[in-house]
C-alpha cells in the first residue's frame, strides 16, 4: 500500500513521508517487505527521483541482509 502512495502523491513531501515510513519498516520488520521484494524492485523503475529509488534499494538490501544471510 505504501508503494502505491508513493506513486500516487503528487507532492514531494507525502513521497518524503512515505517513503520514510517504508524505510523505517523496512528496518523494523524486515520480514514483513520479504514478500515485496518484486513489487519493489518493479517500482523502482517508475520513481524518477534518485533519492527515492536510493531509498528503496536501501530498504530491499536492508532486508536481503537481515533476513536471507
Amino acid at each position: 500500500e505504501l508503494i502505491e502512495r508513493v506513486n500516487v502523491d503528487t507532492t514531494y513531501s507525502q513521497t518524503a513521508k512515505h517513503m520514510s515510513q517504508l524505510l523505517e519498516l523496512g528496518m523494523l520488520a524486515p520480514k514483513l517487505i520479504i514478500p515485496h521484494l518484486s513489487t519493489m524492485s518493479d517500482e523502482l523503475r517508475n520513481l524518477e527521483s534518485y533519492v527515492m529509488r536510493n531509498c528503496v534499494l536501501h530498504i530491499m538490501g536492508e532486508a536481503i541482509v537481515t533476513e536471507l544471510t
